[in-house]
């Protein structure tokens, strides 16, 4: 029963609808020189003409430690799908294997 209660939020959050139809595309390349790894995705909201581009850049600068970074850049007026999210964002990090 507690999880068919948390399976309902889930699922009815509240926000609006947002629309149906969109485009989507990605590059990618990973062991590119045997280090590096990318990734590129852009997503267009043909209903409100909305978008989203976001990067994934992985360098493996050892066989333990790896060096990430995620951007991503919504654009669209902020009743569209996109606009109405945070306009920009980058973070950078690293991840350690022992």
């Amino acid at each position: 029963m507690l999880a068919n209660r948390n399976l309902g939020r889930a699922i009815n959050t509240g926000l609006p609808y947002l629309r149906q139809n969109y485009l989507f595309t990605q590059v990618s390349e990973n062991d590119v020189l045997d280090t590096f790894n990318y990734a590129i995705r852009y997503i267009y909201s043909i209903d409100d003409r909305s978008y989203q581009i976001s990067t994934l850049l992985e360098w493996n600068a050892t066989d333990s430690l790896e060096i990430f970074t995620l951007g991503l850049l919504n654009n669209g007026d902020t009743k569209s799908d996109f606009g109405r999210l945070i306009r920009s964002q980058l973070l950078v990090g690293t991840i350690y294997r022992m």
